[in-house]
C-alpha cells in the first residue's frame, strides 16, 4: 500500500501513445507533472510512482509491436525515482518499466537492476492506467495484493488504485 502519483508522459505530449526506444526524460517527467497541475509537487519517501505510455493499447491486440520495443525509463529517471523521490514501488503499461532498446551500450535491464537489485523498488509492469489519465485521476492509494509462491522473485496480482 502506498500513495500512488501518475506521471502521464503520453497525454503531457498529446499523444495515444509514446514510440518504441522513446526514453522518458526527466524534463519529460516535469512537462507532465505541470500539465497535470502537480508543479513541484511534494514526492514522499515510500511513494509509488507510475508511467503511462500509451503502449497497454498494444498489448492483445498488436503482440509484434507490443513486444517489438517499449518506451520507458532511462538511468536518468530511475535514478531520481531510488535517490531523491525514494519510492517504494514503481511501474508503467508495459512489459518492463524500463526504454527498450537501450540507447546505452550494454545497458540491457539497467533500470531493473538498479531499481529492483540495488534499491529494492518494486517494478509492477503491464498496468492499466489509461482510465486513470481519462479521469484526471493522478494521485490515489495504490494498493497491491500479490499471490504468495514461495521462493518466487516475481508474482501476478491486482494492483487497485482507491481514488
Amino acid at each position: 500500500m502506498a500513495r500512488g502519483i501518475l506521471i502521464d508522459v503520453a497525454g503531457s505530449k498529446g499523444v495515444d501513445s509514446l514510440e518504441a526506444g522513446y526514453e522518458i526524460s526527466m524534463a519529460d517527467v516535469n512537462a507532465a507533472l505541470e500539465k497535470q497541475g502537480m508543479k513541484n509537487f511534494g514526492f514522499l519517501p515510500g511513494d509509488g510512482v507510475f508511467f503511462r505510455t500509451g503502449w497497454g493499447k498494444y498489448w492483445i491486440k498488436d503482440n509484434a509491436k507490443y513486444n517489438s520495443g517499449q518506451p520507458g525509463i532511462g538511468m536518468e529517471v530511475a535514478k531520481w525515482l531510488s535517490d531523491v523521490v525514494q519510492v517504494g514501488v514503481t511501474g508503467a503499461d508495459n512489459w518492463g518499466t524500463e526504454v527498450i532498446p537501450n540507447k546505452e551500450p550494454g545497458c540491457a535491464f539497467c533500470v531493473h537492476s538498479h531499481l529492483i537489485t540495488r534499491h529494492g523498488i518494486v517494478n509492477q509492469e503491464n498496468m492499466h492506467l489509461d482510465d486513470l489519465a481519462k479521469d484526471g485521476v493522478f494521485r490515489f492509494l495504490y494498493v497491491f495484493s500479490p499471490t504468495p509462491i514461495v521462493g518466487a522473485t516475481g508474482s501476478p496480482g491486482a494492483p487497485i488504485a482507491i481514488r
